[in-house]
């Protein structure tokens, strides 16, 4: 067919999908002056924390997300939670 184009299906707007490593990254500077104080307190090395931050909490172990959560008193459910 001459002239038809096809058409594909809008995108999701995805501009309101905040991921797990966002939600971690939002909540530091409520707590800490940085990234590097942040680490220190929950005795992580910088290094390990921003890959995390970069990559997302997927590859990290449990045990891992569960100690950032708790120095942000935050619900380790709520890093799946789209919103």
């Amino acid at each position: 067919m001459r002239g038809v184009t096809e058409r594909s299906a809008p995108e999701p707007d995805d501009s309101r999908v905040v991921t797990p490593a966002q939600k971690l990254r939002n909540r530091i500077p409520d707590r800490y002056v940085s990234l590097r104080q942040f680490a220190l307190a929950c005795g992580v090395p910088y290094s390990t924390l921003t890959t995390l931050l970069a990559r997302g909490p997927g590859g990290a172990s449990f045990e891992l997300v569960i100690r950032l959560c708790r120095e942000l008193e935050l619900d380790p459910l709520e890093l799946l939670s789209e919103r």
